[in-house]
């Protein structure tokens, strides 16, 4: 059968961008980029805001997408990250984009992940046009689940970090390099396409990996020399683990689009560790149909994979992934040929011995068996008297053929064998015949030897198979029967064909072996036909009408058909002579298949399922009980169908005489049963007007539509909506099995009677299983149990949960190293250090354990400190003087009213031993921050509990049950409550509750039946009409009758906390989310406030796919008529409001439930996880995270609802004062002049842009601002972070930003709206970096920061800058460097000038009054003389 397109959802979540570095081309400068990120998955691109001007960005945006893909599809599939910058004009108009980096994740890769993700890894981006170059970090989550994987679930929640800890610290992805070769260097025996108006040969080849794809040149030749080496940069880690070498035929082009003839998945990891030899890689592909119509065939069937039926070629390949110091770029060169690998002689015989049809066709038939390009024929085939195909030994024993086929066995090709009938005769070819037939009658002369013959006309083939090759089984030369598939994709086994094969060395000397001598003898099949059980449905609620069909060597048995149910009973014994080989090994397998019947000429019978039971096993007589056969069906996997069969063959001289006689009467041995069912009600999770329940057993013989005996209800007592109690008896005398492997069991149909145009009519709602094997008292208790579980109907929710389990217990037993992992796998031991970190660094923990899958642990944010704080005994915070004891107490009755003693918490219960010394202060060795202490696990409690109380100076601790806390600590004051990663109903067992309980279910097309609500029931099996036997019953029916009459007040509380991983049917990508919840259609509100119905339109949160809700609601309640609680999940539209998904709180079972009402009482109902589903859909669609607790209104008022913190942002004012920085590089300039940016985001993506003053003309990297910049902000933020910049201001260019740094304030905003006052982030230096200057200080910006109640910053309002008020703290003024012309500067130059002139002038009259002096002296000498 052709594989469906499965559904798969693709969740993909940008947290971050960090150290972003792009340049326009190699050699270029870097420019700082306007960031943003774009998402492709199967052709579906969505696309991020864009970010301005920064190097490092935070997104937290996720994206879901819905792709239908078949498994070669599937692993072709990739989600392909890019990250791009906007270039753009003055005034923010953005132009063309052009890549900084990319990343791809392989979906196959990311399925083989525990969970089918990869949770919070940071990844290298990429430009693989400059594969030198680290072009930045991305943090993202992607994952791939198909139908029935759960949603991943993650506890968000954070801890307080410590100071100093707010800018993220450096992330440090080592990449090792790798050069990717792939060396095509030639293809063999590759077949033409036949096109609508020619035929292609033009076959090439590609090679995809990271998402790179270059391919060779397309060569018009069947035996094509490409000889080309593809080369691909390629590193670890890497996320991609597939090389995809694709071989195609034919260029894509307007009018036609090129053929895939088959892929090569090569192991990434694996050509790491060892280099790929050259070998022969076979293909094998479907050719596409001939003709017009053949064409609009295959574009119509596109959406499914045609399994390959023919052989197409093979290529010559080799690849290696060598570590390199550099990346080598993309490129695609030239290869030196190669000789071919090495090759031998092999001489092949087959030897056909029978076929059979499982179809009755008897028409002539040929046999074709290819080995690669090899092909041998059989002569005609004709049917015998048997209808087989008996093949003798002129025909069967095929001529010898010799082969040269490669040493290396893998590369020797699969055999293919097909059945194909004549081709139709043409009108022109029987008048040709005709006219060739006169013409030798005539004695015309025969065509010479040189005329050539015409060509054969193809046999059309109609089923095939394709055999593995296996070197010892081609040697031993046992014949072996192999089933052949129709090629009409329908999935039925249409022949069976007894085959030997052997292959030899020819240099091996081995002579053929004689023709094993087969002899057909005469035989007695016997099939005994008892059950059917947990059939598979073929629609939605559309139950089938299953037949059994027994086939063995042609002959084909049937049972009856059983009309409209998932359980048939048969009881049919078959006897038919038979023909099969003497020696019984020859003989085929007895194959036994399920089918549901048509009931349309329009439609064929459906095959629900099928199985193979070995002829060797079989006895003459069937002495032991009958076995339980698994089903298997590629159309229904999830379905645990089965049948209750048994098989005798005899030989027909010892069935003639009675040796061994055949009885027709299989029933099994029975005794007299009283069945008592005490129906309570059904529960549905729709309404219905006026129900009634009809309750049968058995089949009619005669008519199987028909029950053997049935009852319908009287009309419900109390009811309304979709829950109704009938408190009904019915009662009933039957045979029942003794022996446990027979199914007996009771069919309940509920309907609801309805008004139409045509008058009353009666409409199936919905269909349940009581099985009695659990009740019947001669059953010991290990049959009982164990077949409570053989009978027990898995649903489709039940599929869920045991999926989500099953990838629990994988996670939980730790995963092996991935072969070839790469740097980023560690083995047990680093693991067991990592989860020890853990315990001592206050990191999250993932419900699902979300690091056990990539092997990595996040640092986690600050919401939530898993702490857990002693508290005194009245937990609750919103109540006061009112001890647990108290508080615990019902007069005279517990919570539900039952009958039964007062439950009371122990003493001491759910409290907590003290810590010695402050929890926070205390520091561990080297500085680091003790752990936190862990919260007790229950049997801890219980220790704890059931211990004696010790005394501490005198004091006892509850007399000591106080809390010393400094101001500064942070510890979390709610009570920690215990999580279950599920539904909490999967706990509950059968003596939880007073009655019994069994799924309504509806068929689905996937074959599990979906819960459609639950029939709540009473039912025991006597063996007598004693009434003695009977009275634990009656009091048990009497005690539920009162109760329900006295369950007429009752209230819900439902803690609705939030909602992970949505996946809205319309695929949208902004949804605005708020909750729905109801337990009837009634919307009215009642006096005292309480209302059945609350659509939560006026709390509508716009967080994306993991909405914060915190919200508790408080419903009415009444037994029966609200036991169902709908919780859904609804995404406002524009026009309609669309359902993302819902999940049903069954209340009831909860109320009745003695340790739910234990929870209840002590505070400790769980947390739990329940999955959002769609109708008509099998996929989760999110997960609900709450707590629910139900109780009477008496005990409501005395315990008010749990205080839960808010959702919703509080308005708060940040205020932040730049100081100074220092540490600035000037970047070889003399002086530079300096500003700081800082940018904060807003819920609606926008940005607010506040810079300080400009500190010019600084000559040592220094500036001072003294500058305030005020924020109103909402907490909880999306993004809480405040992204600092340096700026270098240009007069005459454009300003180029130096350094950044992101400061993180997710602490601190935690801080201050837990505390509701004013709360300050001390004065520190943050540092600045750029990912141009990578490991390098780009400056320290000085900052302090406050945040305040947005109430208390109106009563104390401060100025921006420096502007008035001026205080909180008081800016002192900058004078100095506040002008581009350094006036100071200038005046100083010019003294130093005058300075210099005066003191030039000083000494000038210094010399002249000198030279005057000396001028004198000489003028008086001379006069004296």
């Amino acid at each position: 059968m052709a594989a469906k397109a499965i559904q798969y959802n693709i969740k993909v979540d940008l947290h971050e961008v960090k150290d972003l570095s792009f340049r326009e081309a190699a050699g270029e400068k870097e420019i700082v980029p306007n960031p943003y990120i774009e998402v492709t998955v199967n052709g579906v691109t969505k696309t991020t805001i864009q970010k301005t001007q920064v190097v490092s960005a935070t997104f937290n945006t996720s994206f879901n997408f819905t792709a239908y893909l078949t498994p070669d599809e599937f692993a072709r599939s990739y989600v392909e990250v890019a990250v791009l910058h906007k270039y753009m004009l003055i005034g923010g108009v953005g132009l063309q984009s052009a890549v900084i980096g990319k990343y791809v994740f392989s979906f196959a890769y990311v399925y083989t992940k525990s969970q089918h993700w990869i949770y919070r890894q940071w990844v290298t981006l990429r430009n693989l046009d400059q594969p030198q170059d680290e072009t930045g970090l991305l943090l993202i989550t992607v994952g791939v689940f198909g139908p029935g994987d759960a949603m991943p679930v993650v506890d968000e929640t954070v801890c307080v970090v410590n100071e100093g800890e707010r800018t993220s610290t450096d992330v440090n992805v080592k990449l090792t390099h790798y050069s990717l070769s792939v060396n095509i260097f030639k293809g063999q025996d590759i077949p033409s396409v036949a096109g609508q108006f020619s035929t292609v040969l033009e076959p090439y080849v590609k090679v995809k990996h990271g998402g790179a794809e270059l391919q060779t040149r397309p060569l018009p030749d069947s035996n094509p020399d490409w000889l080309a080496s593809i080369s691909i940069p390629a590193c670890v880690p890497c996320f991609d683990g597939n090389v995809l070498v694709e071989l195609w035929n034919g260029q894509d082009s307007s009018t036609a689009a090129g053929t895939l003839m088959g892929t090569v998945v090569l192991d990434y990891f694996q050509l790491i560790k060892n280099d790929l030899p050259p070998r022969w890689f076979n293909f094998y592909w479907r050719p596409p149909a001939e003709g017009l119509l053949g064409a609009v065939t295959d574009m119509m069937a596109s959406a499914e994979l045609r399994e390959p039926i023919a052989y197409g070629g093979r290529i010559l390949l080799s690849a290696s992934a060598a570590k390199v110091q550099t990346p080598l770029p993309l490129g695609v060169r030239s290869a030196r040929p190669i000789p071919d690998p090495a090759t031998q002689e092999c001489v092949w015989w087959l030897d056909l011995y029978e076929m059979t049809s499982a179809t009755g066709y008897t028409s002539e038939l040929r046999i074709e068996i290819a080995f690669g390009p090899h092909v041998i024929k059989t002569a005609s085939l004709e049917a015998n008297a048997l209808g087989t195909y008996v093949i003798g030994d002129n025909l069967g024993r095929l001529p010898e053929m010799k082969i040269f086929a490669p040493v290396d066995e893998v590369q020797v090709w699969d055999v293919m064998m097909y059945v194909c009938s004549p081709p139709a005769t043409t009108v022109a070819a029987g008048i040709a015949d005709i006219s060739n037939w006169f013409s030798g009658w005539g004695g015309s002369p025969t065509a010479t030897q040189n005329t050539p013959e015409p060509a054969e006309t193809p046999w059309t083939r109609l089923a095939w198979v394709r055999i593995p090759y296996d070197s010892r089984q081609f040697q031993n030369g046992k014949p072996q029967w192999y089933s052949l598939r129709s090629l009409d994709g329908s999935g039925t086994d249409m022949f069976s064909v007894l085959l030997g094969m052997e292959m030899f060395p020819t240099k091996a000397g081995k002579q053929r072996a004689p023709r094993l001598e087969y002899k057909l003898a005469r035989f007695y099949f016997r099939a005994l036909i008892y059950e059917g059980l947990h059939l598979p449905a073929v629609g939605y609620d559309v139950f089938p009408d299953p037949y059994i069909q027994v086939e063995l060597a042609s002959k084909t048995l049937r049972t009856s058909t059983i009309r409209q149910t998932l359980n048939p009973s048969y009881y049919e014994a078959y006897e038919i002579e038979i023909r099969l080989p003497e020696n019984i090994s020859l003989a085929p397998d007895i194959n036994v298949e399920v089918i549901s019947e048509s009931n349309s000429l329009l439609s064929s019978d459906v095959v629900l399922g099928s199985v193979q039971y070995p002829i060797q096993k079989v006895p003459k007589e069937w002495t032991k009980a009958p076995v339980w056969l698994q089903l298997h069906s590629k159309a229904y996997p999830r379905c645990k169908a089965r049948v209750l069969v048994a098989f005798e063959l005899v030989p027909a001289e010892k069935a003639e005489d009675d040796t061994y006689p055949f009885y027709d009467d299989i029933r099994p041995s029975t005794k007299e049963g009283n069945i008592r069912l005490f129906l309570v009600g059904v529960r549905l999770f729709k309404p219905i007007t006026q129900p009634f329940v009809t309750v049968c057993f058995g089949r009619d013989v005669e008519n199987t539509a028909e029950p053997l005996w049935s009852q319908e209800s009287s009309a419900p007592r109390t009811g309304e909506g979709g829950n109704w109690n009938f408190l009904e008896e019915f009662t009933v005398s039957v045979s029942l099995p003794k022996r446990m492997q027979h199914h007996s069991f009771l069919e309940v149909k509920i309907q609801d009677r309805t008004q139409g145009i045509g008058g009353e009519s009666n409409v199936d709602v919905g269909m349940a299983y009581i099985t009695l094997n659990p009740l019947l008292p001669w059953l010991d208790s290990r049959e009982r149990a164990e077949s409570l579980e053989t009978f027990r109907l898995q649903m489709l929710e039940e599929v869920l949960i045991e999926d989500a389990e099953n990838a629990r217990r994988s996670a939980d037993g730790g995963l092996a190293a991935r072969t070839g992992g790469g740097s980023f796998d560690e083995d047990a031991t680093k693991k067991k250090e990592m989860l020890a970190a853990e315990r001592s660094r206050k990191m999250a923990i993932p419900y699902n354990d979300p690091d056990m899958a990539n092997l990595k642990i996040e640092e986690v944010d600050d919401y939530v400190s898993f702490k857990v704080a002693p508290r005194p005994q009245a937990s609750r915070l919103s109540r006061e003087g009112t001890s647990r004891d108290e508080r615990g107490k019902a007069p005279g009755k517990s919570l539900s009213g039952m009958p039964g003693p007062v439950a009371r918490a122990s003493p001491g219960a759910g409290e907590e031993t003290e810590k010695k010394g402050d929890p926070v202060a205390e520091k561990k060795e080297g500085g680091a921050q003790a752990a936190p202490p862990v919260a007790p696990s229950a049997h801890q409690r219980e220790a704890l509990a059931a211990s004696p109380e010790e005394e501490t100076y005198g004091f006892t601790p509850e007399q000591l049950n106080f809390v010393l806390a400094d101001l500064e600590e942070d510890d979390a004051e709610e009570m920690t409550r215990d999580e279950v990663p599920y539904e909490l109903e999967a706990d509950f067992t059968v003596d939880d509750l007073p009655y019994l309980r069994t799924p309504i279910f509806r068929p689905t097309d996937a074959g599990v039946p979906e819960t459609v609500g639950y029939l709540k029931y009473v039912c025991r099996v006597f063996q007598s009409t004693d009434e003695d036997e009977g009275a634990e019953m009656d009091a048990v029916c009497k005690s539920l009758i009162e109760t329900y009459n006295s369950t007429r007040d009752l209230v819900v509380r439902a803690y609705v906390l939030a909602a992970r991983g949505l996946v809205p049917p319309s695929g949208a990508s902004d949804i605005q989310t708020y909750v729905w919840i109801q337990d009837s259609e009634n919307a009215a509100t009642l006096p005292g406030g309480l209302s059945y119905n609350i659509r939560d339109t006026g709390y509508t949160k716009k967080q994306g796919f993991k909405p914060e809700f915190n919200r508790c609601y408080t419903l009415a309640c009444s037994l029966p008529e609200n036991s169902i609680v709908q919780i859904a999940v609804m995404n406002m539209g524009r026009l309609t409001d669309e359902c993302i998904g819902r999940t049903y709180l069954d209340v009831e079972d909860r109320f009745f439930n003695k340790k739910v009402e234990q929870m209840v009482i002590e505070e400790s109902t769980p947390i739990e996880l329940r999955t959002l589903k769609n109708e008509g859909s099998t996929v989760s669609h999110g997960s609900l995270r709450g707590f629910f607790e139900i109780m009477r209104a008496d005990y409501a008022q005395l315990h008010p609802p749990y205080t839960l913190a808010s959702a919703e942002p509080d308005e708060y004012q940040l205020r932040v004062v730049i100081w100074r920085v220092k540490a600035v590089p000037l970047d070889d300039n003399s002086s530079i002049s300096l500003f700081v940016r800082t940018i904060y985001q807003l819920e609606d993506s926008s940005e607010i842009v506040k810079d300080t003053d400009t500190h010019y003309n600084s000559t040592d990297g220094t500036a001072v601002y003294n500058w305030r910049m005020v924020f109103d902000v909402l907490i909880p933020a999306q993004i809480p972070v405040l992204k600092l910049q340096i700026w270098n201001y240009a007069l005459l260019s454009s300003t180029e930003p130096i350094g950044e740094a992101n400061f993180d304030l997710t602490a601190d905003f935690f801080r201050a709206r837990k505390r509701q006052q004013h709360y300050r982030v001390p004065r520190m230096w943050v540092r600045c970096s750029h990912p141009a200057h990578k490991g390098k200080l780009r400056g320290t910006i000085e900052i302090e920061a406050s945040i305040l109640p947005r109430e208390e910053a109106e009563y104390t309002p401060v100025g921006n800058g420096r502007d008035e008020p001026n205080r909180d703290p008081f800016l002192p003024a900058v004078t100095t460097n506040r002008t581009y012309i350094d006036w100071q500067q200038i005046g100083e130059t010019v003294g130093a000038a005058s300075s210099a002139i005066m003191s030039g002038l000083k000494w000038t009259g210094v010399w002249m009054t000198v030279a005057g002096i000396i001028a004198l002296v000489i003028f008086v000498m001379f006069l004296l003389k």
